[in-house]
């Protein structure tokens, strides 16, 4: 297939009766193929010809007809309605036709209608790979009513017709945003029609040119003043009271649009018309009743007519029933002389006649005592079935006797439950008995607790009782036989002895809940294992609270905030993650066996499927060349074992020399007839390859695999489903892991959803995905020249024109590791990077008009940098109270030292410094800092770390605001550039930078959360740790970053308000940043802005309580599912490790894909 080559298709628009004929017959002038099957001319309606298609026409009426509506019909047509199934007849006639009429010339399509099925035949256009241009005709409305009502479509009356042209205006308008279209205005064309066909081929695309015969034999001999039968002015439609202001307010519009005096696509015409579409959606109900009374009169007038023709014929009937009469007397007439000849023979014939009836009567007869014989017959069977009913009566007798039988046995019952009602009494007797002794034993026991030796020793018991909850959740259970004393349970539970109970069973269903001993063991025999626990968790607990004083604070916190419960639950975290961790490898097996759907999913996903109303068809594009059998042969099974049925695989062998090849894609093609294939006569590598599986491709979606590789049998089912949920999505990628040389699993890449910034870091969509097919063919398949990324460059092409693109969370392709491959190590193809940096660097030059890509600092990652757009101010806020701390074992004044790094380590300049103080700096401080451009704002009030920046931003005067901490020093030279390029896309709503702390450890790159409440990912890790992923080396999108360095432009924070100042000291940066992404913009983490944050790493960090609940409270719901940190990795702390509790993994559920919506 020619990718480059697409068809056009120029679709004219307009009310009827408003010169669409005469501009059409000017598109066939300027080269527009109209077809040859067109509607013939009409005297005194449309002596010329229509210029529209016959079969186009016939199919709009049915549309139209199928959705009770005509063209005529004022109530407008709703989305909802052209996604009914029984449309679905019509669109494959209109492909069809479409196929069959469309060659290589530009192909014209003319009918009013068409403007009000807009919706049907878009998707049309789309699915046939055609490019549509849009022609809207206009004319004055006054004219068009005149038109209308001089009786040749029906008499309209002017009012309705007003409203017609009002709604197929905005139809034609609204339904052709975004393409190339044009508006003309019939009275122009007529006034100067060598102008009006030069604005058409300009908006249109065409060559022009005046002095060709086709142009002038349009414009000499078709056009001339008998097309024109009324003409008016704008004026003339404040004189008609008739005339809805709306129609006026549109005609306005149209006509600047006409006149080139508005742009069609500018915004102030976006108002316009979407605000008379509003106010015209607003009537809907009233113009549904008017339908529905024009309906309504029709129907009557119907019957009217029915009737007239009813009573004419019946009038006919008359006349030919007189004649008739008159007819019937002269027959009358001679019947009468008939008659009497008759008579003189009816002697003659009469004894004849008798004669004849005898013998008749004794033919019956004989034939009434056949059948009384049969009647005889009838009787013996009805006296059988009297019998057969007899036996009956004795079989219900017996049932009934059955019956009889089964009360008795019912009443055998009844006496058991009265006995087992005395059994229940005995039993409550020896309740109250125990109840007595309970008593007894209370009485004795409060006396106990009143002792002065049970008070004393209560923190002994408190902590027993800790450490006891402690062990039993973090350990399984002994069982209670192996420490279970029968003979000293019963010498010490007397009443169990009474009872003759199981004592072991007692002991389980009662004695351990009333606290009974179950064998008399020592105390050390009964804690060694809480003493074992306590030893392991002991030295975690001391490490990472930050030695004994911190740790005790901190436990004693979490004891006054969340209670005993609280101190619990974190102890058994600690104990899973640190004293019972497992290895990645452990974790990700118990991943695949705790998530993933076993056999009996897999075959409810089948039953689900069935009934799946949209089924997509995907196209599975697979280059092969050269590959080994074995992994040939488990790349196509593993298609073929997909639940979801409705695909192809579409096979390219690019020319293999490998015998086994060939013969082997055979058998499987000519087993399987959803398996296409081409072989290449020449090999073209990847690229060409791969966009020849694509001309195999009739799908709706593309998919891409590697000829080695296997997916997950219900991978297609997933795709599907979602897209039975949004069938808008353009789309679609999963998660996927490595796959060895043995079929073991390994490496998991868990991604996050939808990230532009995250792609231009790292391939990270990769595999399974499926795309959209006609943006694929859009594209042109993929681009020669970028082998080795050339997915890579797909996907990045792909998703500039993709509007919903989706992630299903779940490891749906399994990447095979061959030594040499890329899936076994990123350095074995070195040409991968090289192509991939181009790939960036074209798509630099596409966003924003240029920009530098360079390789990232591991194998894999990449650091894409965009032209900044002209030199815009960044006004750089900073709250301080003027500290002086001890940085690399000197005393600094932090103030004075960031300031002096933003100086002296930075190459964009055009910026502002705001210092908000408390107005108590110390003057050595003034002094240093008079060195430097620095703007002073002073705070007074109670400390609020938020107000203090609020404050910061109304003294600024730049178009960015970057908030930074006063104890951060510049590392890279060109931190503030790295986060202005990205700060300057508009989809992008604030910017985070690469923190670390003194030690080069990290101290932030990016935000995740966990119970509700942010917390650092990666925090002190090495420097140097690449991260998952590259997480820590490339850009990447995060719901949060913090706000030690933190850039946004000003508009959006004057949009979301800024700081929210309950938060006056913690969360009100995070705060900001989710009222950001909730406005719909993204977050980004800047890895390439470096710098220090010397932020203590021991510091103890409190929050008040009161702004946890708030910070909870408000975003609560919207963090506990993170689109860019899966409930997969543990997130206390974030370091992308996978879980060890996959039980308690409630936010994701293996059969989750299979609940239909």
């Amino acid at each position: 297939m020619n990718f480059e080559n697409k068809k056009r298709v120029i679709v004219v628009l307009g009310m009827h009766r408003s010169g669409t004929s005469a501009i059409t017959r000017g598109l066939q002038a300027l080269g527009v193929d109209l077809g040859s099957s067109l509607l013939p001319p009409v005297q005194d309606d449309n002596e010329k010809g229509y210029y529209e298609d016959v079969e186009f026409n016939r199919l709009n009426i049915d549309i139209l007809n199928a959705l009770g509506r005509d063209w005529y019909s004022l109530s407008p047509i709703p989305d909802a309605a052209f996604n009914q199934e029984i449309l679905a007849p019509f669109m494959l006639r209109a492909i069809e036709m479409m196929r069959a009429k469309i060659g290589d010339r530009p192909f014209g399509l003319k009918d009013p209608r068409f403007g009000r099925l807009l919706p049907f035949w878009r998707p049309i256009f789309d699915h046939l790979g055609l490019t549509p241009s849009y022609l809207i005709a206009i004319r004055h409305p006054i004219s068009v009513a005149k038109s209308l009502a001089s009786g040749k479509r029906g008499e309209i009356k002017d009012e309705k017709s007003y409203y017609l042209w009002l709604e197929h205006v905005l139809d034609a308008y609204l339904g052709t945003y975004g393409v190339d279209r044009v508006v003309v205005d019939f009275d122009l064309l007529m006034a100067d029609p060598q102008l009006q066909l030069a604005r058409i081929a300009k908006a249109l695309n065409f060559q022009f040119s005046p002095d060709s015969s086709a142009i002038k034999e349009y414009i000499g001999e078709f056009l001339d003043a008998k097309l024109r039968h009324t003409q008016f002015e704008l004026e003339d439609l404040h004189i008609d009271p008739a005339v809805p202001v709306d129609v006026i307010d549109a005609y306005e519009a149209t006509m600047r649009l006409a006149r080139d005096e508005l742009d069609i696509d500018a915004p102030e015409a976006s108002d316009i018309f979407g605000q008379l579409s509003s106010r015209l959606q607003s009537m809907r109900p009233a113009l549904n009743y008017m339908t529905f009374l024009e309906r309504a009169v029709a129907d009557r007038d119907g019957q009217i007519d029915s009737l007239t023709q009813a009573v004419a014929e019946r009038d006919g009937q008359n006349g030919s029933l007189t004649q008739a009469a008159a007819d019937r007397d002269g027959q009358i007439a001679n019947l009468n002389e008939a008659l009497a000849a008759r008579a003189r023979r009816s002697s003659d014939q009469l004894a004849s006649m008798v004669s004849r009836l005898a013998q008749e009567a004794s033919e019956r007869a004989e034939a009434i005592a056949s059948l009384n014989q049969d009647v005889t017959e009838r009787d013996g069977h009805i006296a059988s079935l009297s019998q057969a009913v007899a036996d009956r009566d004795g079989q219900i007798g017996s049932l009934n006797q059955a019956v009889t039988e089964r009360d008795g046995q019912i009443s055998s019952l009844n006496q058991a439950v009265a006995n087992r009602d005395g059994q229940i009494t005995s039993l409550n007797q020896a309740v109250a008995d125990r109840d007595g002794q309970i008593t007894s034993l209370n009485q004795a026991v409060e006396h106990f607790l009143a002792s002065t030796s049970w008070r004393v020793t209560r923190p002994l018991r408190v902590a027993k009782s800790f450490f006891t909850r402690n062990a039993d959740s973090m350990n399984a259970q002994e069982p209670y036989s192996k420490y279970f004393d029968a003979a000293w349970y019963l010498k010490m539970n007397p009443d169990v002895a009474m009872s003759c109970m199981d004592p072991y069973e007692h002991y389980v269903a009662f004695g351990k809940a009333e606290g009974r001993q179950p064998a008399p063991d020592a105390l050390w025999l009964r804690n060694i294992k809480k003493l074992q626990l306590i030893r392991a968790l002991l030295p975690i607990a001391l490490r990472h609270g930050g030695g004994v004083r911190l740790t005790i604070r901190k436990v004693l916190a979490v004891l006054r905030r969340e209670g005993w419960r609280g101190l619990r639950n974190r102890a058994i975290y600690h104990y899973t993650q640190f004293v019972n961790a497992k290895t990645p490898s452990q974790a990700y097996a118990c991943y695949i066996e705790a998530m993933e759907p076993k056999e009996a999913e897999l075959e409810r996903m089948k039953d689900i499927q069935i009934s799946f109303s949209y089924r997509p068809r995907f196209s599975i594009a697979v280059p092969v060349y050269n590959v080994e059998e074995k992994w040939l042969r488990r790349f196509i099974e593993s298609v073929q074992s997909q639940i979801y049925p409705d695909w192809e695989l579409c096979i390219a062998d690019d020319c293999s020399t490998a015998p086994h090849i060939r013969p082997l894609l055979i058998n499987f093609a000519a087993s399987d007839p959803r398996i296409k294939l081409v072989f290449r006569e020449i090999n073209g590598h990847i690229s060409a390859a791969t966009n020849s599986a694509i001309d195999l491709a009739t799908g709706d979606f593309m998919c891409l695999m590697d000829n080695d590789d296997e997916i997950a049998p219900h991978a297609l089912y997933e795709f599907a489903h979602m897209l039975n949920q949004d069938a808008q999505i353009d789309m679609i990628y999963s998660d996927e892991d490595k796959i060895d040389l043995h079929g073991n699993r390994y490496e998991p890449f868990f991604k996050p959803d939808w990230s532009p910034e995250t792609l231009e870091g790292c391939m990270y969509t990769a595999h399974f995905a499926c795309y959209r097919m006609s943006i694929v063919r859009e594209l042109g398949g993929f681009r020669t020249g970028y082998d080795g990324a050339q997915d890579y460059d797909f996907v990045l092409r792909f998703s500039e024109r993709a509007k919903k693109i989706v992630h299903v969370p779940k490891i749906l392709y399994h990447w095979r590791a061959i030594p040499g491959s890329t899936a076994a190590t990123m350095d074995a193809k070195d040409y991968v990077l090289d192509a991939a940096v181009r790939a960036l660097t074209d798509r630099a030059n596409r966003m924003s008009g240029g920009g530098e890509v360079n390789l990232g600092r591991y194998s894999g990652s990449f650091d894409v940098r965009y032209a900044i757009n002209g030199s815009p101010l960044v006004s750089i806020i900073i709250p301080s109270a003027g500290r002086l701390a001890k940085v690399r074992g000197e005393s600094i004044d932090l103030l004075v030292n960031v300031i002096r790094t933003i100086y002296e380590k930075n190459t964009y300049q055009n910026f502002e410094i705001i210092v908000v103080d408390n107005g108590d700096l110390r003057q050595e401080t003034i002094e240093k800092l008079s060195l430097y451009r620095c703007k002073f704002v002073h705070f007074k009030g109670e400390f609020n770390i938020a107000e203090k920046m609020n404050m910061g931003a109304k003294e600024a005067l730049g178009e960015y605001l970057l908030f930074m901490n006063d104890d951060i020093e510049a590392i890279a030279d060109d931190w503030l550039e790295c986060m202005l390029q990205l700060a300057q896309r508009p989809d992008i709503g604030v910017v985070g930078a690469k923190l670390y702390f003194e030690n080069d450890k990290l101290q932030h790159v990016g935000i995740a959360f966990w119970d509700g409440l942010p917390d650092h990912i990666g925090r002190e890790m090495p420097g140097t740790h690449p991260g998952h992923f590259f997480s820590s080396c490339a850009n990447r999108n995060y719901l949060a970053v913090t706000g030690a360095v933190m850039m946004s432009r000003r508009s959006v924070f004057v949009e979301v308000g800024g700081f929210d100042e309950r938060l006056a000291i913690n969360y009100n940066d995070i705060d900001y940043c989710l009222k950001v992404f909730q406005s719909g913009r993204r977050v980004v983490f800047a890895a390439g802005a470096e710098l220090y944050h010397f932020e203590s790493v021991s510091r103890e960090r409190t929050v008040a309580d009161d702004e946890i609940k708030l910070f909870q409270e408000k975003w609560m719901d919207l963090v506990t599912k993170d689109p860019y940190y899966g409930p997969y990795f543990d997130n206390h702390p974030p370091n992308f490790l996978l879980r060890n509790d996959w039980l308690s993994v409630t936010t994701v559920d293996p059969l989750e894909s299979i609940v239909l919506s």
